[in-house]
């Protein structure tokens, strides 16, 4: 995938969380495939040096905006893999919030295209998917798979 594609990508799903689509679970369900894929394209040309303060978007607000698109989004369970496995448990996860913090931080990652660079930005990428949303994006992608399974 080429580094234009990672940013139309990024750009799509941006959009649209902001303005919605028509089929949009769909359409939400493919552009995380090609992020999850992104991920693994982008290491040779990446900078992971220090991010500098960006502007962050309110949760509430993006969770509200994301619930305009996606009303239909619950909760979930996930299983607890990390831990002690003698003592199973499980957490809750939340579809609509997933879209949240995987919409945040590519907002992010376009600010910091649009102001340092291909390489600034792809670095945010891949650090933030590893550390963060790359997490709540693989849990989203098993939550839309079992709701199209009926």
């Amino acid at each position: 995938m080429t580094q234009p594609r990672v940013r139309a990508n990024i750009r799509a799903f941006l959009n649209l969380i902001e303005n919605g689509s028509a089929q949009a679970e769909h359409k939400l369900e493919v552009l995380l495939d090609q992020l999850a894929c992104a991920r693994h394209e982008i290491a040779k040309v990446m900078d992971a040096g220090e991010d500098p303060d960006l502007p962050k978007k309110d949760y509430d607000e993006t969770l509200a905006l994301v619930k305009t698109q996606f009303a239909g989004f619950g909760y979930y369970n996930v299983s607890e893999i990390l831990g002690d496995m003698h003592e199973p448990g499980s957490l809750v996860g939340d579809a609509g919030s997933d879209v949240v913090h995987i919409y945040t931080e590519l907002d992010a990652v376009e600010q910091l295209w649009r102001s340092q660079g291909e390489k600034k930005a792809l670095g945010h990428f891949a650090a933030t998917f590893d550390l963060h949303w790359g997490g709540h994006l693989r849990w989203l992608q098993v939550y839309l798979l079992e709701l199209r399974r009926g």
